[in-house]
């Protein structure tokens, strides 16, 4: 194979330089191509390991995935399992960008750091040498030319010797007769001169025409003495020393004012041209042949002296060159004079000239030994740099040829590591996907479905429905008897009076509404009421049957005279009546609705945490018995009325004298899984809408729970099914018969010891009652119409006044019912027909307190 130097050998030496340095900048940008790969992939990898741990960072802040309330789903692990595998990956790119930058960029930058300075820096030097070489050799030639010329010279001057001194003998033996007349020599010389101009007149000078010549010289004469002129700084012989700068001229012509110049720039240009032209002014600067008006310096020849002085004697219009040697008369002497002036300086000059050359002047022998010394030296130091030159190159090229060599093996081992450093990476990267794949694989389950979706309805803090406080729902149906049957519990009317005049205890107090809507639906015993009570409520049917009964209310017209509590007995009816012809599931459905909507649940909110306290071990010193048999009479009535009637649609053990009679036969139940069941269907919520039957008959406070609330339905399993044993409703009615009992002795206790207070008339709301008059209600329960200043001043007056068969203690109410405007107005009138008015009174014995 060929020697790598000597591919780049050329004649002239640059050209394999530049073809060497050409080839070694490509070598040079492949390194740098290489080194920029490999930092890419470095940076490739860096960038990616920063992304992950930044993404894995901010994935364990997140508050979705944090697991911190309660049990963790099993997608959590899903997602802890990315996390973990970004992170991991992130540390395995880290560790990968880390092994290329060891491996291999730190060893490709070293080696392009040690060697590219030093190659630009050597190509640099061998570029001054060539272009030293070059100089000198132009340097050893012009010394050879000299030497040549010198030579012949030398030759020259010998041929040209005996002439010379002949010439300089001859004009140092010339002299001047002492008899010659400078009166003649100066009409010569005039005369000589005089044949040198050309001034024909008519005579043109820019774009002025002399006619004669006294004409021009006039003008002329005052140019010459106008014209401001300055001394030279340096006299210099055969010039003279007075000179005048064009500017100043053009101001002089311009105040002059000669006929047929026009005073413009160009003008005043022209006109001097000419004076340059006829050689009346001469420029100092030999180069300078043109007149400026600006910026060049003049002075006056002596022909435009003599012109300005000439004095002609013969006719005015004979032009100046007409005039002969017959013709010329006597001249002054100064004119001789002034010509031996000016030949004795031209032959000064030529003197000065000659001495100046002899005495700064070598001889030829001298001068060319000088060159042959010069060039001798100038062939030797041409000579060193050609060596240097050939010397450098070769080295260069050999030290390329190592370093092409070397950069060839870099390029194969660099890449093979960077290889093995990826493939090992991707290696570990696939075992690690492999693992994580299986534990995803192993996550990836139906069960954990489910799982996850059971944790997520656990930990919703919503679920279940419940009334829309203060909107429609709780208006009155019917303005004109102030009805609304959502009412409190204990604001509904009663069954005392609406059913027998010998009612059970057990039963005295449940609303009348209650009761006889159970007997509507029990009435339907073949249809199958248990799907009824265990489906979902359907909105659409329940806002259905909800506005019929409301177009029923609100239609009701009772007859006149009736009291309120008949009034609203009256409109219990006729939503009773609407029911009979109905089905039981029509019933069923808005009997959830009444029961949802009341403002406060049978089982007072107040009570509530009192109930799952009991479930949740925080009350283990009571029961359910003693809770609930601090509700009051006719909330407590309410709630063994529903639960009884529960007990005879899902077939349970009820009591079969319940309604006729107070005794109970004492009665276990048999069957304790049956009633957990039963317990657990009423309560389901799996399905949608689905609300858990103690939800309708307890609920907590609203103002609590206003952004929702979960039900605790494994509590409302135990409650209901404890409430469903026959023991348990046995004790909470005869704690009921033992409340109405305490209730019933005491009125008639006050009764009998006479402590009787007159009661505050309450005003009815008929119509026809007068304003101006009001109704009291005596014992014997005769009505008389009385004036409210009759009442004695100093008797007791009844913080509710409200009749005492209506009256029911209310002491769980977070606050009262609001009352119509027209029963708190303090005087009625008597009826426009005259008849007398009814009216509701209280007394102490209706306010007692339910012990």
């Amino acid at each position: 194979m060929q020697p790598f130097a000597n591919s780049y050998w050329t004649p002239d030496y640059i050209t394999g330089l530049h073809n060497l340095q050409s080839h070694t900048n490509v070598s040079l940008k492949q390194l740098h191509d290489l080194r920029k790969l490999v930092f890419n992939y470095l940076k490739y990898f860096h960038s990616n390991s920063e992304y992950l741990n930044t993404s894995s960072n901010e994935l364990a802040s997140s508050d979705s995935f944090s697991g911190k309330f309660g049990e963790t789903p099993k997608y959590y692990s899903c997602v802890e399992l990315f996390k973990n595998e970004m992170l991991g990956e992130s540390t395995t790119l880290l560790q990968l960008a880390s092994n290329i930058d060891k491996f291999v960029l730190d060893d490709l930058t070293k080696y392009l750091k040690h060697h590219e300075p030093s190659i630009q820096k050597e190509f640099s030097r061998l570029e001054e040498l060539y272009e030293g070489y070059l100089a000198l050799s132009r340097k050893v030639e012009k010394s050879k030319t000299k030497y040549f010329d010198e030579l012949r010279s030398k030759e020259t001057s010998k041929a040209q010797g005996t002439l010379s001194v002949q010439q300089q003998l001859d004009e140092d033996d010339y002299d001047y007769s002492d008899e010659e007349s400078y009166f003649e020599e100066d009409s010569q010389s005039s005369v000589r001169q005089d044949f040198d101009i050309d001034l024909q007149f008519p005579l043109s000078v820019g774009s002025v025409t002399f006619e004669t010549m006294e004409e021009f010289q006039v003008v002329l004469s005052k140019l010459i003495a106008d014209t401001p002129t300055v001394k030279r700084t340096i006299p210099i012989p055969g010039y003279k020393n007075d000179l005048f700068a064009s500017e100043s001229l053009c101001e002089v012509l311009n105040d002059l004012r000669i006929k047929g110049l026009k005073p413009t720039r160009s003008n005043f240009e022209k006109f001097g041209q000419s004076l340059v032209s006829l050689k009346l002014v001469n420029p100092t600067n030999i180069f300078q042949k043109r007149f400026k008006s600006e910026g060049v310096w003049f002075e006056w020849s002596d022909l435009a002296i003599r012109v300005s002085e000439f004095k002609q004697e013969s006719a005015p219009s004979t032009p100046i060159k007409q005039v002969t040697s017959t013709d010329r008369k006597v001249t002054s002497p100064s004119s001789r004079f002034m010509n031996d002036m000016a030949e004795t300086t031209n032959r000064f000059n030529s003197m000065f000239n000659n001495v100046k050359s002899s005495i700064m002047k070598k001889s030829h022998d001298e001068t060319l030994q000088d060159t042959i010394e010069q060039y001798n030296e100038q062939s030797l130091e041409l000579q060193e740099l050609a060596y240097l030159l050939q010397k450098g190159f070769t080295e260069l090229a050999q030290y390329l040829e190592k370093f092409e060599t070397t950069k060839i093996q870099i390029i194969y081992t660099s890449s093979a590591k960077l290889s093995q450093i990826i493939q090992k990476f991707h290696l570990q990267q696939f075992n690690q996907i492999q693992a994580f794949g299986r534990g995803i694989a192993e996550l990836n389950k139906q069960q954990n479905y489910e799982h996850d979706l059971a944790l997520h309805l656990n930990k919703s803090s919503t679920g279940v429905m419940f009334s829309l406080n203060g909107d429609v729902s709780f208006s009155l149906q019917n303005l004109v008897y102030q009805f609304n049957i959502f009412e409190d519990i204990s604001a509904q009317i009663n069954n005392v009076g609406q059913i027998s005049d010998n009612l059970p205890l057990s039963i005295l107090s449940a609303p009348y509404f209650v009761h006889q809507l159970h007997r509507v639906i029990e009435t339907h015993i073949d249809e199958d009421l248990k799907s009824a009570w265990l489906q979902p409520l359907d909105l659409q049917s329940a806002w259905k049957i909800k506005q019929d009964v409301t177009t029923v209310i609100s239609k009701c017209s009772v007859p006149v005279g009736e009291t309120s509590k008949n009034q609203k007995t009256n409109i219990i009816n006729n939503i009773i009546k609407h029911f009979e012809g109905k089905k039981a599931e029509d019933s069923i459905t808005f009997y959830k609705t009444w029961l949802l909507e009341l403002k406060d649940s049978v089982v007072p909110s107040t009570v509530f945490e009192s109930v799952i306290n009991l479930y949740n071990g925080e009350h283990a010193d009571t029961n359910l018995i003693k809770v609930l048999s601090s509700l009051p009479r006719c909330n407590l009535a309410c709630l063994l009325s529903i639960t009884e009637h529960i007990c005879k649609v899902f077939q349970l053990d009820v009591f079969p004298n319940y309604g006729m009679s107070d005794d109970f036969a004492e009665m276990s139940s048999k069957n304790s899984d049956e009633l957990q069941r039963i317990s657990k269907a009423l309560n389901n919520m799996d399905a949608v809408g689905a609300i858990p039957y103690v939800h309708l008959i307890m609920r907590p406070s609203v103002a609590k729970h206003k952004s929702g609330f979960k039900p605790p339905v494994d509590y409302y399993v135990q409650f209901l099914t404890e409430l469903l044993k026959p023991e348990t409703r046995k004790a909470l009615l005869d704690k009921l018969i033992e409340h109405e009992t305490k209730y019933k002795q005491k009125k008639e206790y006050e009764l009998k010891a006479g402590l009787q207070i007159k009661k505050l008339p309450i005003i009815e709301t008929p119509t026809s009652q007068r304003k101006d008059e009001q109704v009291v209600k005596d014992e014997d329960g005769s009505v008389t119409p009385t004036k409210q200043k009759s009442l004695a001043t100093k008797e007791l007056k009844a913080p509710n006044p409200v009749s005492a068969d209506a009256f029911t203690l209310r002491p769980f109410k977070t606050k009262s019912t609001p009352i119509p405007s027209p029963r708190s107005s303090p005087k009625h009138g008597l009826r426009e027909n005259g008849g007398q008015n009814r009216s509701r009174s209280s007394s102490i014995l209706n306010s007692a307190i339910d012990v």
